[in-house]
């Protein structure tokens, strides 16, 4: 019989038992609706603001260098550069400048229920000060919270606590007041949006910049739209929308004035880089043409080649192609160097512009060159994407250095082979002067430098003109904006859960209650 007992639920008895207790029922939605509608009080509206943005991968920098981001993503795969930008925003440095523009480190809220209190951004009627004399706020280890309860006559009651310390209390204070206390002093001031209907409770939460940059963290949404993009969605959710909105917008702004910041010191150290090289050439190329207008003026040079055109034709275009393969080692040497050297500082390589091997390799170091001087100025030296970045940047410098090795050995061989042929023209002009062949070394020493000195010209003017052009790093797509929809749960579906609660807790308890009899 106890078997059958366990089996099967006497659902008459059990409404007559609820008919018996039916005091039970009341009292439990009674409390359950004074419990819902006490939690509708509470609940603040929650709305979700947006912001798209789209990174710029060709920049002018990564055009004159020829490739971009795009051909080190086909190195390493992936798209690291993207998600490396996102970092970036969400960095502590970037958070921390938003939070000082904005002043966000000291937030002010209005008590609209116990224990329910509203963000304040515009139309406060308090104001509170730190005392720079007397307080670091960069320094505040502890959150300070300001309760202040206004009275209709403009006077205010203040309590200043820590988590664990109670700091300061007095009631009747006369606006403006200053307020001491063990991490200095404050000063408390009433705004032009002070008025008798603004008495009531207030809280004001004073804490470092660097705290509530961590906290202001903890509230963003920041990532890719998908994983191959380069857009990158922004979100935020608040009950008080100007604030996001403003954070968002004021975020996007600080993130492209530190990577102009970072492109600048960037471009600076390629120009610096151009304009040495530059002078070293140019005092080069001033010598030899010295030396070739002396050499002139002494040995009285004539136009000789008259008495021989054919043999000078040949010679010349065997001089012709000799001086340019010459032009070619030259340009491969300086570029080897400057990779070499790069080391030290890892600074911007210019392209050689033949060597299509060397030139790939050239775009995908620069390319990380900057990406990892974007990502230092946002990160600690310990940073995990910063070392990986110092491999790939050390493994492609090897490879070029390497690369560049070799093409300096062809085109040594390449020279030698010209040499040989213009040694073999020259040979067939022996009846011409020993002089002309010295003016000849000498004339084709200086179209060499001349050559370099034109390319480098070049390239310095390309530099000024597309860095004078650079592009915001984040293009807006969609500025902050609000959905205008409260997300958060209704006063209507927190008291339908409520009622349902104040249901089903009697027959829980009378069914508890039977097991044990």
């Amino acid at each position: 019989m106890s078997e059958n007992k366990s089996e099967f639920i006497d659902f008459s008895k059990l409404l007559k038992e609820y008919r018996k207790n039916w005091h039970w029922f009341v009292v439990s939605l009674v409390i359950c609706g004074i419990i819902g509608g006490l939690a509708t009080l509470l609940i603040k509206p929650k709305y979700q603001i947006r912001a798209n943005i789209m990174l710029t991968e060709e920049t002018a920098v990564s055009k004159f260098l020829g490739g971009g981001l795009s051909g080190l993503s086909q190195v390493f795969g992936g798209n690291s550069s993207a998600e490396d930008e996102v970092q970036i925003m969400t960095s502590h440095s970037v958070l921390r400048s938003v939070v000082n523009d904005l002043g966000l480190n000291i937030s002010t809220y209005k008590r609209l229920a116990p224990m329910t209190y509203q963000l304040e951004t515009k139309d406060f009627p308090l104001e509170l000060t730190p005392d720079d004399k007397t307080i670091n706020i960069d320094t505040l280890r502890k959150a300070l919270r300001f309760a202040v309860k206004l009275s209709d006559k403009g006077t205010a009651s203040v309590t200043v606590s820590t988590p664990k310390e109670s700091l300061f209390s007095e009631s009747g204070l006369k606006l403006p007041a200053t307020i001491k206390t063990d991490y200095g002093r404050f000063t408390l001031a009433a705004t032009d949006a002070l008025n008798p209907e603004s008495a009531g409770k207030y809280r004001i939460v004073v804490q470092s910049p660097d705290d509530a940059a961590e906290d202001l963290r903890e509230k963003l949404n920041i990532d890719l739209a998908s994983k191959h993009s380069q857009i990158i969605e922004m979100q935020m959710f608040t009950d008080n929308e100007a604030y996001a909105i403003d954070i968002l917008n004021q975020l996007i702004k600080n993130y492209n004035i530190r990577s102009r910041k970072d492109q600048d010191i960037q471009n600076s150290r390629t120009a610096q880089l151009i304009t040495d090289r530059l002078k070293a050439v140019r005092n080069e190329l001033i010598d030899t043409e010295a030396q070739l207008a002396e050499y002139k003026e002494h040995k009285g040079l004539g136009m000789v080649e008259a008495d021989a055109p054919a043999y000078y034709e040949r010679m010349g275009e065997a001089e012709k192609a000799l001086t340019i393969q010459q032009v070619q080692t030259e340009m491969a040497r300086l570029t080897l160097q400057l990779a070499r050297e790069s080391e030290a500082d890892n600074s911007l390589i210019p392209p050689m512009g033949e060597n299509d091997g060397a030139s790939s390799l050239i775009n995908s170091y620069n390319s990380l060159v900057l990406r990892r001087a974007t990502m230092e100025a946002a990160s600690k030296a310990d940073n995990i994407g910063l070392q990986r970045l110092d491999d790939q940047i050390r493994l492609v410098r090897k490879n070029l250095i390497a690369s560049l090795e070799s093409a300096v050995d062809a085109s040594l061989k390449l020279e030698k082979q010209y040499r040989s042929i213009y040694e073999n023209a020259r040979g067939s002009v022996s009846s011409l002067p020993g002089v002309e062949q010295s003016f000849r070394k000498i004339a084709r020493d200086q179209a060499i430098e001349e050559q370099i000195y034109v390319f480098l010209l070049q390239k310095q003017e390309e530099t000024n003109v597309l860095f004078a052009n650079l592009n915001p790093k984040a293009q807006i797509i969609d500025e902050a904006y609000s959905l205008n929809e409260d997300e958060s749960i209704s006063p209507v579906a927190v008291m339908l859960i409520a009622l349902l609660m104040g249901l089903l807790i009697p027959p829980t308890v009378i069914f508890i209650r039977n097991q044990f009899k």
